[in-house]
């Protein structure tokens, strides 16, 4: 193209060239006037990231880009032109003016195993319209005439079965994981803050410690593997509504849930190599329960959730918010990882709360139907939970072992869960170099 005036007067070939620009992205002039290298892009603006290519092409300078294309009123040496070098180093300088915080979001726990704890927990926990989907009204009466009487106490009973000296394990866990990846992270310049969509330490409390360390660049990082509105989407509504309260809105930026991400995969299963080096009768992968109607308001492109037996078998463009196709979609990764024969392992879903039908199969009928069919030996994967808690230590090491002697089995055995392995650091820290 030996002319610039050819662009400026003929739009329609720049609509056509535009075609060829998303390929290329760049139109070059070379030999133009008494300066040989300039570059004109009129089709938007010059990001940081377009910048650094064609400076690297050694193009001096740039110009010419008024709100989308060349300013045809002026001549061509009219027109504003900076060097690439600079402006781009300008781009540079704000960057590094940026401190980067990460934000580890996990569910939440009790103060402590009291029943007025574990109430004001649950009070804060189902009133959440994402957990429990019911009208304001229905919620509340269902909240505070049938559950608040009468769970806390039960519960704070499970919760003391597991509470250590150091309190809850996933906060105890919790914090190990932040303190060792602070540490893992201390040469990327990255500071990691912990909190929990319910209890304590709350998201409005890490956004303000983040603050306070002088970070405006939030990464935020769900602990959820698998996507559900009732965990990954309350985080995140929470975090965008917390982090809006300021004058000066720090950048947000969200890892994608990593359900099948290969280090999340590789360190859980390196966490049940050593259980299933002893040829275990089934591997069971049990993963968090969520009623069915969640999954069904969930399929927005209405791919016929539920609708199929085989409809979550596998994560395509129409499910791929689909929490129950990324269960399956991480248990068959874990356990081609494990390189365990299809008819040695399966799936299912627990801590069924209330009457509605949620997802199957359950995890306690699983249980049962594998102890009566023979099964004697039972290892027990829990990968919607990246930390043990009360799902993992008090539902399956203790209830669920329980229901599998007592239909004859002999053991089950529950593989732990990440929690602060070095091998989930390292995982977690690969994902946030990925966006730094």
């Amino acid at each position: 193209f030996p002319k610039i005036l050819h662009f400026r007067q003929n739009r329609n070939f720049l609509r056509k060239f535009h075609t060829f620009a998303k390929i290329s992205d760049f139109c070059k002039i070379q030999n133009f006037g008494e300066n040989s290298n300039f570059f004109s892009y009129p089709f938007g603006e010059y990001s940081s990231e377009f910048k650094k290519i064609i400076q690297e092409l050694g193009f001096k300078y740039a110009f010419g880009q008024h709100s989308g294309v060349i300013d045809e009123t002026k001549d061509l040496w009219e027109l504003p032109r900076f060097p690439i070098n600079e402006k781009y180093g300008e781009i540079k300088r704000f960057k590094t003016l940026m401190k980067t915080g990460l934000l580890l979001i996990n569910l939440g726990t009790p103060d402590s195993p009291s029943t007025a704890d574990v109430r004001s927990y649950l009070r804060e926990f189902l009133s959440d319209p994402r957990v429990i989907d019911l009208p304001f009204l229905g919620r509340w009466l269902l909240l505070n005439l049938i559950i608040l009487p009468f769970r806390p106490r039960r519960s704070a009973k499970a919760y003391k079965s597991i509470w250590t000296e150091e309190g809850s394990p996933l906060k105890v866990e919790g914090m190990n994981l932040t303190s060792e990846l602070n540490q893992f992270l201390k040469q990327d310049q990255v500071q990691v803050v912990l909190a929990m969509r319910y209890g304590n330490p709350s998201i409005d409390k890490g956004l303000k410690e983040l603050k306070n360390l002088g970070c405006d660049r939030l990464l935020v990082l769900p602990l959820f593997p698998q996507y559900a509105s009732s965990t990954t989407g309350s985080a995140l509504e929470a975090v965008y509504r917390m982090a809006g309260h300021g004058c000066n809105i720090p950048m947000l930026e969200v890892l994608p849930p990593f359900f099948d991400h290969p280090s999340f995969i590789k360190a859980f299963a390196k966490q049940g190599t050593s259980f299933c080096e002893n040829s275990p009768d089934h591997v069971l992968f049990s993963f968090h329960g969520l009623p069915e109607r969640h999954l069904i308001r969930g399929d927005e492109e209405n791919h016929g959730c539920l609708q199929k037996d085989d409809c979550c078998l596998s994560v395509v463009e129409g499910n791929r918010y689909c929490y129950r196709a990324h269960c399956f979609k991480t248990a068959a990764l874990i356990a081609s990882e494990l390189k365990l024969e299809a008819e040695r392992w399966s799936v299912s879903f627990q801590s069924r709360l209330g009457r509605a039908e949620w997802i199957k199969p359950y995890t306690e009928s699983r249980i049962r139907e594998l102890a009566r069919n023979g099964v004697r030996r039972l290892v027990v994967f829990c990968p919607s939970f990246v930390a043990d808690c009360l799902e993992t230590l008090e539902e399956i090491q203790i209830g669920g072992k329980e229901i599998f002697l007592e239909e004859g089995g002999e053991s089950l055995e529950m593989v732990p869960s990440l929690n602060a392995s070095p091998d989930w650091i390292e995982g977690l820290a690969e994902m946030v170099r990925a966006k730094l």
